[in-house]
């Protein structure tokens, strides 16, 4: 069977990509199986699982949740997290995760944009809501210990706030759904930078997340286990269920990658495969050999990009490894096999293009670029639902990105005589740091509005490992000044912290292009110059004084 039967079979079979009738298919199959481990050693069966998910399910229905609703959740990593999802997802209702660092505008955005009027968090995070609009907000469940000053205030902003028991699982299943759920049906909803780089919903529907992991994670073999050290927030981490439940096999769920922990989660929770950042890899290839270091379970990692040499990284740790391109709105159109010891290939190999998608390199008025040149990865399927088809009630955003009837990625790509495809470069407005795509747009609103900034262009610079660091150069208002430490801890008030720029310039003026917006050509080509100010490094440097003229630029 073709990988293109195989798509055309999973959107017309619930049982291979709509979850909650793949855990009761599997339940049902291997009961006292082990689905899932958390990193606490707590183990659920698959029967155990499915029952959680359904009891979760009820409790949320009592709660008014329904087919279609939006579920905001704001938390940490837990198998109280993990089981909610399910629970939504039998629901038929939208997961909406959010990444527990937000705070300010941010988060105000991200609450306001999904229009959900009930939201699940955990009780330490409630503070990251306060000064900021709640939207459509009435419901909150808090996950651990709340009293009863915290339940008055946010009575007073007309939220109802409710204990942890509220979605303790019920002893009875959820009203069945009529009709039943179908592989096109949306599930979640996935805050990403997406192609513009300002922060949007994808919704993601059964068949698109279904073809993401089981075709992602396509290495991973009957009764395995396979580990995402990404948060469930993330669609990298919430992807996983997916792959595991196909193939009767186990999950571990760790939340965050830490270097330190990676080796003795992998073998005290005996993993045998795993999916890894860019910057991931880096970290463990700088880490201090060890003796005995390839002494493990893992037997493959998928990786994003390629480490700088494969060869020496799976030599080192003993494990196979491959690649691929992906994309929140999209599952892999790009893939490569396990790398062979003598794989020549040049920096930001993606693979080749798979049986039922097709692809296009083109300009900015969506013309065909010459063979050989760059341009911007434009993809579609010949199975709907596949890549994603909407960011939620963005229909501006979402007709730019399906233009011309094609999904643009943002990404700018080339491919060689052979068909391999090579990641060049992402959008000028998307930055990608330690894994997350970061919004170039957000930080400079948020630089602006400092008193002191009169405009600002944020952009990517390189670091010493995977992907880029953050540089960000300010133009101050005349007169004014500011030190940058000021400046960086103003950002940091405001910001996640992942969203902090590294890097500083204070300049005398910022010039317009054209357009009338600032261009960082210029800013860019300098890459990290002499006069930039580094938080990292610590360096105290004196308050910038502004003594420019008036300025004609304007911040868009």
């Amino acid at each position: 069977m073709t990988s293109l039967d195989l798509l055309e079979r999973r959107l017309h079979d619930p049982g291979e990509c709509v979850l909650p009738v793949m855990l009761d298919r599997q339940a049902a199959k291997r009961p006292e199986d082990t689905l899932i481990i958390f990193d606490d050693h707590a183990e659920w069966t698959y029967a155990e699982t499915a029952r959680l998910a359904r009891g979760t399910a009820a409790a949320l229905e009592e709660l008014g949740v329904s087919r279609g609703h939006r579920v905001l959740v704001l938390m940490h990593d837990s198998p109280t997290m993990f089981r909610l999802a399910l629970g939504i997802f039998y629901l038929g209702a939208i997961y909406v995760p959010l990444n527990p660092e937000f705070v300010r505008s941010v988060l105000e955005d991200a609450i306001e944009n999904s229009d959900a009027a009930i939201m699940v968090s955990d009780a330490d995070l409630l503070h990251n809501l306060d000064g900021i609009s709640t939207g459509a907000l009435r419901q909150i469940v808090a996950v651990s210990d709340i009293n009863d000053e915290t339940t008055r205030q946010f009575a007073d902003i007309g939220i109802n706030l409710l204990p942890q028991s509220a979605i303790a699982p019920l002893k009875r299943d959820p009203k069945p759904l009529s009709p039943a759920l179908s592989a096109w049906e949306p599930h979640s909803i996935f805050f990403s930078s997406g192609t513009t780089g300002e922060p949007k919903g994808v919704v993601c529907t059964y068949m698109h997340t279904g073809t993401m992991a089981i075709d992602g994670l396509r290495h991973l073999q009957d009764g395995e286990r396979l580990m995402s050290p990404s948060a469930f927030f993330h669609i990298a981490g919430a992807y996983v269920p997916w792959a595991v439940i196909a193939k009767g096999g186990s999950m571990a769920m760790v939340g965050k990658f830490s270097t330190s922990r990676f080796w003795d989660q992998v073998r005290r929770l005996k993993v045998n495969g795993t999916v890894l950042l860019g910057v991931m890899v880096d970290f463990l290839m700088k880490a201090a050999p060890k003796k005995g270091e390839n002494d493990h379970p893992l037997r493959f990692a998928v990786t994003y990009p390629l480490p700088n040499d494969p060869i020496a990284f799976k030599r080192r740790f003993g494990i196979e490894v491959y690649t691929q391109y992906d994309q929140t709105e999209m599952g892999p159109p790009i893939i490569c096999d396990f790398i062979n010891d003598d794989f020549i290939a040049e920096h930001g190999f993606c693979g080749t293009l798979r049986e039922g998608y097709s692809a296009r390199l083109v300009d900015e008025n969506d013309c065909e670029v010459e063979p050989g040149e760059v341009g911007e990865l434009v993809v579609r399927c010949k199975v709907p639902w596949v890549i994603a088809t909407e960011y939620f009630e963005n229909p501006s955003a979402t007709a730019k990105a399906w233009r011309n009837g094609w999904y643009h990625t943002g990404d700018r790509f080339r491919v060689d005589c052979a068909s391999r495809y090579y990641f060049v470069d992402r959008s000028a407005n998307v930055i990608r740091r330690r894994g997350e795509n970061i919004s170039s747009h957000v930080l400079e609103r948020e630089a602006v509005s400092h008193p002191s900034v009169s405009a600002a262009a944020a952009y990517a610079v390189d670091s010493e490992f995977s992907e880029h660091e953050i540089m960000i150069a300010i133009e101050l208002i005349e007169g004014s000044h500011l030190s940058y430490t000021e400046f960086s801890d103003y950002m940091a008030s405001s910001l996640p912290a992942f969203m902090v720029p590294r890097f500083v310039r204070i300049v005398d003026r910022l010039e317009p292009n054209v357009t009338n917006k600032i261009s960082k050509k210029t800013l860019m080509s300098e890459g990290i110059s002499q006069d930039a100010w580094d938080k990292e490094k610590a360096s105290t440097l004196p308050a910038y004084r502004s003594n420019h003229g008036p300025k004609s630029t304007s911040q868009v």
